[in-house]
C-alpha cells in the first residue's frame, strides 16, 4: 500500500475511534438533560431517577472489563462489531419507553457498550498508529468526549423542558452510532492481536499493508501467553504500571463526575444561581482543556502534562474549599479552571494506558482500570449530595483537593514517560526492561 493510502488508512481509523468517543460523551450528557422531562413522564421516584441516572455508569463497570477479555480472547474488531450493534439497538429502543423499567435496562446495556468502547477505540488506534502520532491522536478523541457532552447539553437546553420529546432526545444517539458502523465496514484485526496468537503469516501481512512505520512492522512477533492476564498484570513486572492506570484513571474520573454532575447545586451552596450557563460554562471550559492538552502533549510528554493537570485542579479546588466566601467570579473562575485542567488529564486516558502494558495484557489492564475508574465516578456522583448536605460545600471541596493530590502522588511515583517510544510487545525477565519499553521517569525524547 502506498504512503498516501496508509495515512487514509489511519485518517480512517482516527475517525472511527474519535466518533465512537463523542459517542460516549453524547449518550452521558443525554441522560442528565432528558432525565427531568423523563421523570415527569413517567412520574418516577428519586430512587427510579437516580438510577436511571446513573445505569450508564453501572454499564461501564460492567462491560470494560468484559470487553478487556474478550478482547484477548476473540480479538479487537468482533468486540467493536458487536458493542455498535448494541448502539444502535439500544439507543432506537429508548423510543418505545413506557415505564422505568425498560429505559433503566436500556441505559446499562447502552452502558455496557460504552464500557466495551472505552478499551476498544484507544486499543484500536494505539495498535496501528506509529509513535509520533499516537499521543496527539488518543489526547483527541478524549476532546471528542467533552465536545460529545457539551453537544448533548446543547440540544437538551434547546429542546428539553419538563415535558419536552427526551425519548427522540435520547434516541438521538442512533444517528452516530450507524454512521459508526459504517465508517467500520473494512477495518481489519489488529496485527499485534494477530502476532500474540501466533498467526505471524497473517500480522505481517495487515501490518506491512497498514502500518507506515517500518519499525513497528520488525517489532510484531509471536508473543508468549505464559499465564492469565490478570496474574500478569498484578506480577512483580507490571503491578506498579497497573497500580499507576488504575489511580490515575480513578483520582480523575472521581472528581470530574461529582463536579459535573453536581455544578449546579454546589453553586448553589454558594449562592450563585443559573445552574444550567455554569453548567454549559464549565464544559466549555473542560473542551477548551481537552484542546490544550492535545497541542502539548507530544511537547511537553505524558508525565508533564498529568501532573499539571492534576495540580492545577487540585489548586482550583483547593481555593475553593479554603477561601468559601470569595467573591462570585473567583468561585466561578476556579470552578472553569479545574474543568480545565481536569480534562487535560482525563485526556490522557487514551494514550497512557495502551502505551505502558505489553499487547497480551494490554486490553486487560485497561479494561481494569476504566472499571475501577467508573467505581470512583459511581461513588462521587453518590455521595456528593449527602456529604455536601452533612458536612458543607468546603469539606467536599477540600476531599476532591485531596483525590487530586493522591493522583499526582502516583504519577510522581510510578508514572514512566512514553512519549515517541514504541508500544511494549515483549515480557522480559524480572528486573529488565525491554528495549522499547518506557521506563519510569525517563526523560522526555523530544
Amino acid at each position: 500500500m502506498s504512503v498516501r493510502r496508509q495515512r487514509r488508512f489511519l485518517c480512517r481509523i482516527a475517525a472511527l475511534c474519535a466518533s465512537c468517543t463523542f459517542l460516549n460523551g453524547y449518550i452521558i450528557g443525554l441522560i442528565g438533560m432528558a432525565l427531568p422531562a423523563a421523570t415527569h413522564s413517567l412520574s418516577l421516584s428519586a430512587v427510579w431517577a437516580g438510577a436511571i441516572g446513573s445505569a450508564a455508569l453501572c454499564g461501564i463497570l460492567i462491560g470494560s472489563p468484559v470487553a478487556g477479555w474478550a478482547c484477548e480472547r476473540f480479538g479487537r474488531r468482533p468486540v467493536l462489531i458487536t458493542q455498535l450493534v448494541v448502539f444502535v439497538a439500544a439507543s432506537l429502543a429508548q423510543l418505545a419507553v413506557t415505564g422505568p423499567t425498560l429505559l433503566l435496562a436500556l441505559r446499562l446495556l447502552l452502558g455496557i457498550a460504552m464500557g466495551s468502547d472505552y478499551v476498544v477505540s484507544s486499543l484500536l488506534f494505539a495498535e496501528f498508529a506509529p509513535p509520533r502520532h499516537r499521543g496527539r491522536f488518543l489526547t483527541g478523541f478524549q476532546l471528542s468526549w467533552y465536545i460529545g457532552f457539551l453537544t448533548a447539553c446543547v440540544i437538551g437546553a434547546i429542546t428539553l423542558g419538563t415535558e419536552g420529546p427526551w425519548r427522540t432526545v435520547l434516541a438521538s444517539s442512533a444517528l452516530p452510532a450507524v454512521i459508526i458502523s459504517i465508517l467500520s465496514i473494512g477495518v481489519p484485526e489488529s496485527p499485534r492481536w494477530l502476532a500474540a496468537q501466533g498467526r505471524t503469516g497473517q500480522a505481517r501481512t495487515i501490518a506491512q499493508r497498514y502500518i507506515p512505520d517500518a519499525d513497528e512492522i520488525s517489532s510484531i512477533a509471536p508473543i508468549e501467553q505464559s499465564q492469565s492476564q490478570y496474574r500478569e498484570l498484578f506480577s512483580s513486572r507490571y503491578r506498579t504500571r497497573t497500580a499507576f492506570i488504575c489511580l490515575f484513571w480513578l483520582c480523575n474520573v472521581l472528581p470530574y463526575y461529582a463536579m459535573a454532575t453536581y455544578t449546579p447545586t454546589l453553586l448553589n451552596a454558594f449562592h450563585i444561581a443559573d445552574g444550567l450557563a455554569a453548567a454549559l460554562a464549565s464544559n466549555a471550559a473542560a473542551v477548551a482543556g481537552a484542546l490544550v492538552c492535545v497541542l502539548v502533549v507530544e511537547r511537553q510528554g505524558r508525565r508533564g502534562t498529568l501532573l499539571c493537570s492534576f495540580w492545577g485542579a487540585a489548586a482550583a479546588l483547593l481555593l475553593v474549599a479554603t477561601w468559601p466566601t470569595a467573591p462570585a467570579t473567583v468561585i466561578i473562575a476556579s470552578f472553569l479552571t479545574f474543568s480545565f485542567f481536569n480534562a487535560g488529564g482525563g485526556s490522557l486516558v487514551g494514550p497512557y494506558p495502551s502505551e505502558v502494558l505489553p499487547t497480551s495484557i494490554r486490553a486487560t489492564g485497561i479494561g481494569l482500570a476504566s472499571a475501577i475508574s467508573r467505581i470512583g465516578a459511581i461513588i462521587g456522583t453518590f455521595l456528593l449530595p449527602i456529604a455536601l448536605n452533612a458536612f458543607g460545600a468546603a469539606p467536599v471541596l477540600l476531599t476532591g483537593t485531596l483525590v487530586l493530590a493522591v493522583g499526582a502522588c502516583a504519577t510522581h511515583r510510578w508514572a514512566p514517560e512514553t512519549s515517541g517510544q514504541r508500544l511494549p510487545e515483549h515480557h522480559t525477565a524480572p528486573g529488565r526492561t525491554p528495549a522499547n519499553s518506557p521506563t519510569p521517569g525517563s526523560p522526555h525524547p523530544g
